[in-house]
């Protein structure tokens, strides 16, 4: 005999799956951290999912979305976001004008007022730059398209107070564990999600960044990296030398004065 099911319940049942899929990545992603600490080197979650998973595609796909998610802006549920004061917010976007006035080559054709307007509507987005302001960032808009707008990292060289870090919490907790006397800066990843951004997108350091301006001559920066390049053990780290822009694989357990990280923040145009 056949069942019939309602629409609900097929609803229902989707929803579950999703939610088991997003629950067993993220345990696969915290299994993998523990034994990538403990052995040294990193463990991709995927090898750690069972053999007979019949939808190991969705399942890596899973992992990758929960791995990419080191945007904090999207505050844990119950925690409200946090938002400036009205005089910290007066001198945040005060500040940001300045930079914005004298970057002009970063963003031609951009105006300061859509900018503004778009900011004002988002705390979070403001408390984020902020952090940055405060950290040596020198947040600039560089990248703009119909939808919204990128402030990032738009320092000259990779900024101090991130510099001699590791990638991530995986290459941190491998340090703590087994060179506990070797001193480092933390990790780029953590240090950008205390901020609410995300590390800056390789493609958008190369192809938008580096062709408005001339960064980290002297310097390098961490950069997002995806998982497929992160499982290997490496992330990736970008600078210039010359005309010659790279974003080149680096141990992600690698630090050294010369080494910080870039920022990023996605920003929505106002209606």
């Amino acid at each position: 005999m056949e069942h019939s099911h309602s629409r609900g319940e097929f609803a229902e049942d989707e929803a579950g799956k999703k939610g088991k899929l997003t629950f067993d990545a993220q345990n696969l992603i915290r299994l993998a951290a523990e034994q990538s600490a403990k052995i040294g080197e990193t463990v991709n979650p995927l090898s750690l999912a069972r053999r007979r998973d019949n939808d190991i595609e969705a399942l890596r796909a899973a992992i990758a979305k929960e791995q990419g998610n080191v945007n904090p802006a999207v505050q844990d549920s119950g925690t409200p976001a946090p938002e400036l004061s009205p005089e910290q917010k007066e001198s945040t976007l005060a500040t940001l004008a300045a930079r914005f006035k004298a970057n002009e080559n970063l963003h031609k054709g951009v105006e300061w007022t859509r900018v503004k307007n778009s900011l004002e509507t988002k705390p979070e987005a403001l408390w984020s730059i902020n952090e940055m302001e405060k950290a040596g960032h020198e947040p600039d808009v560089y990248n703009t398209d119909d939808n919204g707008f990128d402030i990032g990292t738009c320092s000259k060289e990779s900024p101090e107070s991130g510099r001699n870090c590791v990638f991530d919490e995986a290459a941190e907790e491998w340090m703590k564990t087994n060179r506990p006397n070797e001193r480092f800066n933390g990790n780029a990843v953590a240090m950008a999600k205390a901020m609410g951004i995300d590390l800056m997108d390789p493609n958008l350091y190369k192809d938008v960044l580096q062709k408005k301006g001339r960064f980290d001559e002297q310097t390098w920066s961490w950069l997002k990296t995806q998982l497929s390049i992160r499982s290997t053990g490496y992330a990736l780290g970008g600078n210039r030398r010359g005309d010659d822009v790279g974003a080149a694989r680096f141990d992600a357990r690698y630090h050294d004065g010369d080494r910080s990280w870039r920022g990023s923040l996605r920003v929505e145009w106002a209606a």
